[in-house]
């Protein structure tokens, strides 16, 4: 098995497929960490300072919601620590302390702004959230109870009308569903029926006058 090390210990690069794959996950995940972190930089600008603190993280989080489904649990938690930190930049917290070989000097720690502590190591990032979080008296369940809550708040009446829109179109794949809607909709004051397929020999005559309107009969809209 060929190896090349730059140092004693530490691959860098291989010819063996296991090692290969673990290194490939190693850069992923730490391309992840500094994606997730970046979005949590940018998303800073959303954030309301005239609400709490845990409202302020999850109107932030509600917004990008439907990114994170498709993301990840990790990608969520990372960014919500990095925007944590964020959302109480002046929020002193602790963090380790290193030495001139870069080893961790142990029971020494020092004292930093939360807005500094989100580009740390990932490890002292996410300690230093947590702190921010213990400091205010919240948690992620605290913030996460209230994020369907602050997303209704924060939702426009357009931003409603394409969501539901869009699922409308899925739930019309289901059986029944369309008949249960053209009742609900009649109940609601508006004229909807099913559109009914008519042969060729069925079809009515297109109307050129008035008084090919005598012969058309209007249908109106279904009963409950």
């Amino acid at each position: 098995m060929a190896k090349t090390t730059s140092a004693p210990g530490k691959v860098t690069q291989t010819t063996n497929a296991v090692d290969k794959l673990i290194l490939e996950a190693g850069k992923a995940s730490a391309t992840m960490t500094a994606k997730a972190i970046e979005g949590a930089k940018l998303a800073a600008k959303e954030l309301d300072a005239s609400k709490p603190l845990a409202d302020r993280i999850a109107m932030v989080m509600a917004a990008h919601a439907a990114a994170f489904a498709t993301a990840g649990h990790n990608v969520k938690a990372i960014f919500a620590d990095a925007l944590t930190l964020l959302a109480a930049p002046s929020e002193k917290v602790l963090v380790p302390t290193f030495d001139a070989v870069g080893k961790k000097v142990a029971d020494v720690q020092a004292t930093v702004t939360a807005d500094k502590a989100v580009d740390l190591s990932k490890h002292t990032m996410r300690d230093a959230a947590k702190q921010v979080r213990e400091a205010a008296g919240i948690g992620r369940k605290t913030a996460a109870r209230q994020t369907v809550a602050v997303a209704a708040m924060k939702e426009t009446d357009d931003i409603l009308c394409n969501r539901v829109l869009s699922e409308l179109g899925d739930a019309l794949k289901v059986n029944g569903f369309g008949d249960k809607l053209i009742r609900f909709l009649d109940v609601a004051g508006y004229a909807c029926a099913r559109k009914v397929k008519v042969s060729k020999q069925d079809k009515p005559a297109p109307v050129k006058s008035m008084a090919d309107l005598s012969g058309l009969i209007v249908q109106g809209a279904a009963t409950v």
